[in-house]
């Protein structure tokens, strides 16, 4: 039986920072990108990425990318405490040992296990796609992205009406078997 939920982005709670990331496969176009986003305690947005991938067809690899770009910044950008939401349960799944990882992208799931290791505290959870919005649309701009890109303080201007939504708890219908 399903049921109706209402979901929504939420903010990590302090001192985490939230990564949210997601990965995107156009088989039609033979193109696959990744794009993630970090935010603070209350929602400000620190930094977002665009990562195009080549010869990639492969979501769950589109996934991987994400999760590792999103943890390289985080890094980069002295984060301590990372709390990651995707929205391919897949992944966090193999991320948190729940699960073997897939052939195609165990060395890559193991490169992100490690680099969470240099970190003070991290949770990684999975997420439903519609509280994932804002990283599923950088993911689409990273697919036809010429080069990876990188903002910092200030997001793109496409991806502001979907932060604006995220930080205004706009409820999305999900229908959950």
């Amino acid at each position: 039986m399903s049921s109706l939920r209402y979901v929504c982005w939420s903010p990590a709670p302090s001192p985490w920072v939230k990564l949210n990331f997601d990965g995107s496969n156009k088989r039609r176009a033979s193109r696959s990108g990744a794009g993630g986003l970090l935010r603070g305690a209350e929602g400000h947005f620190i930094a977002a990425f665009v990562m195009p991938l080549v010869a990639v067809n492969d979501p769950l690899i589109a996934e991987a990318w994400g999760l590792w770009h999103g943890l390289q910044l985080a890094f980069r950008l002295q984060i301590r405490c990372i709390w990651i939401e995707g929205d391919s349960r897949l992944m966090m799944e193999m991320v948190n040992d729940l699960r073997e990882p897939q052939s195609e992208v165990k060395s890559l799931v193991k490169e992100c296990q490690s680099l969470l290791k240099q970190f003070k505290g991290w949770v990684a959870r999975h997420e439903y796609r519609e509280a994932n919005q804002s990283a599923d649309h950088l993911a689409n701009l990273a697919v036809y992205a010429d080069e990876c890109e990188e903002w910092y303080n200030e997001p793109p201007p496409s991806l502001s009406p979907f932060l604006q939504d995220d930080f205004m708890g706009r409820l999305s219908p999900r229908l959950v078997l």
